[in-house]
């Protein structure tokens, strides 16, 4: 399934890449892709995804339970996660708990292990609000967990 160039609203010779499926209602299969410029996301040739642009943030948790902010709250729009990557390089295994302050979700990290999770453009980690910044805290100390989110900002 490919997108024609000339119904590209990225301009002339500038097809968007084929990034996964969906199902619309159920039945019919709706492409996802998104412009290799600006990483905008399309949900049919033409139409731009409600849901937008992908960004990414990486933090490193070092031998604290202290609660930091790993995505900035950006004025008037939304940061879902689309997926996280949790390294942790410690002798300590740590419960990591993300939160928009409304809904908390947790991941079991072992020492010396690396753990993550890819939730996709249609089924992301949902700010509750606009201008929601995320945060993460390790429930117990380790040396260093390394963090690294991609997110989905919008309005």
């Amino acid at each position: 399934m490919a997108w024609p160039t000339n119904r590209s609203p990225f301009g002339e010779n500038r097809t968007p890449a084929l990034i996964g499926l969906s199902y619309e209602d159920g039945a019919t299969i709706v492409p996802i892709a998104a412009d290799p410029a600006t990483g905008a996301i399309l949900t049919e040739p033409g139409i731009v995804a409600s849901r937008g642009t992908i960004a990414y943030a990486e933090y490193t948790f070092t031998a604290s339970t202290s609660t930091e902010n790993v995505i900035a709250a950006i004025t008037g729009k939304y940061t879902d996660i689309v997926s996280i990557v949790l390294t942790n390089s410690g002798a300590s295994p740590t419960l990591f708990t993300l939160s928009d302050g409304t809904n908390s979700y947790y991941y079991y990290v072992p020492s010396g292990d690396m753990r993550g999770a890819v939730y996709g453009i249609g089924s992301a980690l949902e700010a509750t609000t606009v201008h929601t910044a995320w945060t993460g805290v390790c429930g117990t100390s380790t040396s260093s967990l390394y963090a690294t989110i991609t997110y989905a900002t919008n309005v």
